[in-house]
């Protein structure tokens, strides 16, 4: 393109640099994976604790939390 044009829109060159941003977005999404399920069987867990069912109170209430519809 023209050089007016880009300044005039300004339209800047990509930079070459941006594997530091690439390598902490999968930090994050690796986190994401590992953090939100171990959160989840963590509540479950104290719900299941807390109601005094023991492990199969967990698991029977995990299976029934697979059939909760989840929306978007």
């Amino acid at each position: 393109m023209n050089q007016e044009l880009n300044e005039l829109f300004e339209i800047k060159k990509p930079n070459s640099n941006n594997t530091d941003t690439k390598i902490f977005d999968v930090m994050i999404h690796i986190a994401a994976r590992i953090l939100i399920p171990s959160i989840i069987f963590f509540l479950l867990y104290l719900i299941g604790e807390f109601v005094k069912m023991g492990l199969e109170g967990l698991l029977i209430l995990i299976f029934f939390f697979n059939f909760y519809p989840i929306s978007n």
